[in-house]
Order: structure tokens, then C-alpha cells, then sequence
């Protein structure tokens, strides 16, 4: 009882549902409007957490290459989602 009466002052759990499912779509969407080998970058290193030494035997290239296509994978994707709509809106609400 003492968590459903937490979740209920906390706001409506549907609009954070809602913002959650919002922030995820943008994260997508931004992550499928890199280039092919920046989202290999980033899903190596983020989604499946490989040390950039494991992630470069995989993509083929020098630990030290895939540390700068990393880095430089992860800007494009910040930049991508500093524009994505959901993004835009937030920051207007």
C-alpha cells in the first residue's frame, strides 16, 4: 500500500510512461540516422559493453581507429539527438 500511495504522489505514471517511450523512440531514431559504422561504434561499445580492444578485433580495424570512431560516433549521436523532435518539444513544454 505504502508503494502504491508513492506512486500515485510521485506524478502520472502515464505521462512518464509516455516521456520514456518518447525519449526512446528519439534515441532510436537518432542511432538509425548514423552511418553504419558509427552505430556499429556505438552498439559494440555501449549496448554490448566490449573494451574498445575487443571491439576493434570485431569491426576490423586498430584499437586506437575504433577509439576515434567511437568518440566521434558518440558526438554525431549526441548531436542527433539534441535535434530530434521529442527533444525539441520537451524543451518547449
Amino acid at each position: 500500500m505504502e508503494r502504491l500511495a508513492e506512486l500515485s504522489s510521485e506524478g502520472d505514471v502515464t505521462e512518464r510512461v509516455a516521456e520514456q517511450v518518447a525519449e526512446r523512440e528519439a534515441a532510436l531514431a537518432a542511432l538509425a540516422g548514423l552511418s553504419e559504422p558509427d552505430a556499429e561504434a556505438v552498439i559494440l561499445a555501449s549496448w554490448y559493453g566490449l573494451a574498445p580492444a575487443d571491439a576493434a578485433k570485431l569491426a576490423g580495424c586498430s584499437t586506437r581507429a575504433f577509439t576515434v570512431r567511437l568518440y566521434r560516433a558518440r558526438r554525431r549521436l549526441s548531436q542527433a539527438l539534441d535535434l530530434t523532435p521529442a527533444t525539441t518539444l520537451q524543451e518547449q513544454s
